[in-house]
Parts: C-alpha cells; sequence; structure tokens
C-alpha cells in the first residue's frame, strides 16, 4: 500500500524559484488566491516588520458570530510570512504558538508582525491582533524554514495588488 506522500499528485505542485522570481519582479505585490478569499491583504511590509489587514466578511463568522480562529491564524502567518520576504527569506512555516486572548467581533482585523530572529535556515517572528477599537484578538509566534535567499521583497504602503504568475485561476 502506499503512504499518502508517495499517492500525492505532484503535477500543481510548485516551482521555489518561480515564486521567488515573481518575488523580484518590481512590478508585482504578493497575494494568494487563500488570502483573497479571506478578504486580507498586506498593507506594507519591511525587512522588521509588517502589517496587514482583514475585512470581516459573514463567511469567516463562526456560529458564535465572532471571526473563526482559523481565519485569524491564517491571517497572521500571512503577514509573517510577507515580513520574512521583504527580509529577503523565501520561507514555509515550520510551527507556531498562537493566544486567543479575545473574541473578534468586529468589521476588521489589523495584524501587525516583527521578526524576532533572522537565521540562516530557521527564523522566529512574533505577531499581534487586534480589532478597530484596538482589542488585542491574538498574539503568536511562528517560526520559518527558508526555502531560498531572495533579494528583500519590500512592499511600500501605496502599492496595489497584483496576480503572480505562479499563482493560477
Amino acid at each position: 500500500m502506499a503512504s499518502f506522500a508517495e499517492e500525492k499528485d505532484n503535477s500543481k505542485k510548485v516551482d521555489v524559484d518561480t515564486i521567488a522570481q515573481d518575488l523580484l519582479s518590481k512590478d508585482l505585490r504578493t497575494v494568494d488566491p487563500f488570502a483573497k478569499i479571506l478578504n486580507m491583504e498586506v498593507l506594507w511590509a519591511g525587512p522588521e516588520e509588517a502589517e496587514g489587514i482583514m475585512y470581516v466578511s459573514p463567511q469567516v463568522l463562526n456560529p458564535y458570530g465572532t471571526v473563526h480562529g482559523g481565519c485569524l491564524v491564517a491571517l497572521a502567518d500571512s503577514v509573517a510570512g510577507h515580513n520574512m520576504a521583504a527580509a529577503g527569506k523565501l520561507c514555509v512555516t515550520q510551527g507556531s504558538t498562537v493566544n486567543f486572548l479575545n473574541p473578534a467581533n468586529c468589521k476588521e482585523v489589523r495584524c501587525r508582525s516583527r521578526i524576532q530572529k533572522l537565521g540562516r535556515r530557521n527564523s522566529v517572528v512574533a505577531v499581534e491582533a487586534w480589532d478597530e477599537q484596538g482589542t488585542l484578538l491574538i498574539t503568536a509566534l511562528f517560526t520559518f524554514s527558508t526555502m531560498k535567499e531572495i533579494p528583500p521583497h519590500i512592499i511600500a504602503p501605496d502599492e496595489t495588488f497584483s496576480r503572480l504568475s505562479f499563482m493560477e485561476e
């Protein structure tokens, strides 16, 4: 019997070099289809910090009428990942610890990340998310594994989103 990994269809596997090439394009800003579904966007990303936002819609609410915890984690992970790209690292999330402090009963969630340790192979990023009243919703710590070193992919606050070539419709 084949293992799950052996049965997996690798025909849609994304090439790391293709992703890195897209990140190097000066005319493009990173957005992924998953983030689009959750109404998330990265507002800016620098080599030390990054900030993003999720515009809350009924699709991201849990049965209690608050934002689903998984959506809050997705926002935090996305912002932290863009922070790493702005620091010159194309990474994947290796692990995370998330503390849910308050329910998110709001129209938007803001999230800010700050790199705590930038390593050659592994890095650590701290994240906080809060609502429009300033109530702290989550704190998180993400560990990233570097796939490839890239030139820093800075996202300026006034840029607009574009679709990258490695993203399929």
